[in-house]
């Protein structure tokens, strides 16, 4: 795959562009996917690294990105909690019975 070439898929195209590191799912393998993140940014000629985590992982806290450690922070998507949480439900429950309320203010005004 060429960089740039539009038939790749985007994962391709990042990795014929970047090398690309993954947030480890045990906190145990963190150290060494950083050290993995810090020596493709200093090996001679680097394009760079792309690191993925999660938000509310074990690289979205914490941790210094200064300098060149980040050029860019891309977020794609946020952890919602399930639909069925307690917290959910008591919430969809209040903002319905708000929503309710208003729209009968506005029928007696």
């Amino acid at each position: 795959v060429k960089p740039g070439e539009s038939g790749a898929s985007p994962w391709r195209r990042i990795l014929s562009l970047k090398a690309v590191v993954l947030e480890p799912r045990k906190s145990s393998d963190l150290a060494d996917a950083m050290a993995e993140f810090d020596k493709y940014l200093a090996a001679p000629g680097s394009k760079g690294c792309v690191l993925f985590g999660v938000c509310r992982g074990k690289v979205s806290e914490g941790m210094d990105f200064a300098d060149g450690r980040a050029r860019a922070v891309i977020v794609t998507g946020l952890p919602f909690p399930p639909v069925e949480d307690p917290r959910v439900k008591l919430k969809r429950e209040y903002l319905d019975a708000e929503r309710a309320g208003a729209a009968s203010a506005g029928r007696a005004a």
